[in-house]
């Protein structure tokens, strides 16, 4: 069932500006996420090898927060 809702095409301008808008609301915050969560990951790894038996826990946590941005993402753009 598409999400898009009858009515007229929109005009090359209207187009650019909800792309536009897209940008600011949907990819900038999915790449500062996969971001974070890919920095986190590596730091935790990297204390968990030194030892750190919590970091183990969250080297995990941080690449599942991803994939669910990853999964939320998918349903937004599919």
């Amino acid at each position: 069932m598409s999400r898009r809702t009858p009515g007229r095409e929109l005009t090359p301008e209207e187009r650019k500006a909800k792309r536009k808008k897209d940008f600011w609301t949907l990819d900038l915050p999915l790449i500062f996420g996969l971001a974070l969560c890919g920095t986190f990951t590596v730091i935790e790894a990297v204390r968990a090898f030194d030892g750190n038996g919590r970091a183990l826990a969250y080297a995990f946590q941080w690449p599942t927060i991803g994939a669910i941005i990853i999964w939320i993402a998918l349903c937004i753009y599919v």
